[in-house]
């Protein structure tokens, strides 16, 4: 039964489902989904006087960021157009306090990260496609002839955008690979397509803050793994530089 006790809880959860549900493959109801959490937090607060605010120091380096951008948008030549800019881009943020001042339960997290989960793997399967056919359906555009394959651009259609949220899919999807749990197998596979699919979108900058990232990735969990993996990373760097030169 709904009522108003229930109902800012469930429009925040609803809000947010649907951001990790559809994030991988649109930023609009993405960001519908943002709105919908906010205008939940906001009934919650202001009609049963619940407001869930909480401080952590990682919100220092959010309200640096936002910080930093209201600052050079006021020194613009255009502070007026700038700042617009700054609230137009940025607002996104919002849905990273919705998460940490809202989910309070691991199991609704689960359910989250598993929605998350499921549209990414078909977002890092599709890019690893567009790599070979050269075909994208949802914007019906022409990729990019790089070395013998296509540049892919999974649902964004731009490819560092695509590349830089890949990354997140494939960190997120090997921490949870080297946890012990039954979906052990299903985070592998994901952690491994979506690396394919950074991969197969040529983008250079992603490729290098991977090459950073993944050592110390492993170095943060255990020291051998960390020597581990910068060993087969430069393997894999090395062996890839003698086969493709040209990308």
């Amino acid at each position: 039964m709904f009522s108003l006790q229930t109902i800012p809880r469930t429009l925040t959860r609803g809000g947010i489902f649907l951001f990790a549900l559809s994030l991988p493959v649109s930023h609009v109801p993405a960001q519908f989904g943002i709105g919908i959490a906010v205008i939940g937090w906001l009934l919650e607060g202001m009609f049963l006087k619940r407001w869930r605010i909480a401080w952590h120091p990682f919100l220092g380096l959010l309200v640096f960021y936002i910080g930093w951008n209201i600052l050079a948008a006021a020194l613009s030549i255009r502070p007026g157009h700038s700042l617009a800019a700054v609230v137009d881009n940025e607002w996104p943020a919002l849905v990273m306090l919705m998460m940490f001042w809202t989910i309070d339960d691991a199991k609704f997290l689960k359910i989250i990260v598993a929605a998350y989960f499921v549209t990414a793997g078909i977002a890092m399967a599709y890019a690893i496609w567009q790599t070979f056919a050269g075909v994208e359906f949802y914007r019906n555009m022409t990729l990019d002839w790089i070395g013998g394959y296509y540049r892919a651009v999974g649902f964004y259609g731009f490819y560092l955008t695509f590349a830089a949220f890949a990354m997140t899919v494939f960190f997120l999807a090997a921490a949870f690979a080297l946890e012990i749990n039954k979906l052990r197998l299903l985070h592998i596979l994901l952690a491994l397509v979506s690396f394919g699919a950074i991969i197969g979108s040529f983008a250079r900058s992603i490729w290098l803050a991977l090459a950073a990232g993944i050592p110390l990735f492993g170095f943060l969990k255990d020291k051998k793994l960390g020597f581990g993996i910068t060993s087969f990373a430069i393997v894999l760097v090395t062996g890839a530089i003698l086969l493709a030169p040209t990308i």
